[in-house]
């Protein structure tokens, strides 16, 4: 997380943007044409995507993607899947926060907008 937070400031937008399209796009054909099987992981594996995820979280603050690609490719039910992958994207979101904030890329503009945002994204995620 923090690694990509301090790359931003250094990594070319366009460059950045076009990489994390081209690579939702090949997956998306992936997914689309691939078998359905169910595969084992090896816990590096498990690292380097966990590395990545946060990484890119840092960087683009798409902070799920690489989990939830890495999810998907495992053959897990969706009810498996959503329990991996949920708490890793609120500790993901929550250390982007914290990582973007310590490397000053926060404004009072920015404070502002999510002040003015919160509300909508409680009423979102309020469950009965």
């Amino acid at each position: 997380m923090p690694i990509g937070a301090l790359l931003l400031a250094h990594t070319n937008p366009a460059h950045l943007r076009t990489a994390v399209g081209v690579v939702l796009l090949v997956y998306s054909i992936y997914y689309l044409a691939r078998r359905r099987s169910s595969r084992a992981g090896r816990s590096s594996a498990d690292l380097a995507i966990g590395f990545l995820n946060g990484l890119l979280g840092g960087l683009t603050g798409l902070v799920g993607i690489v989990v939830v690609i890495w999810c998907q490719l495992r053959g897990w039910p969706k009810d498996v899947q959503r329990a991996v992958f949920q708490p890793v994207i609120i500790a993901t979101s929550a250390m982007t926060a914290v990582s973007l904030g310590a490397s000053g890329a926060f404004t009072a503009d920015t404070v502002k907008l999510f002040l003015v945002g919160l509300p909508m994204l409680l009423a979102g995620t309020w469950s009965e």
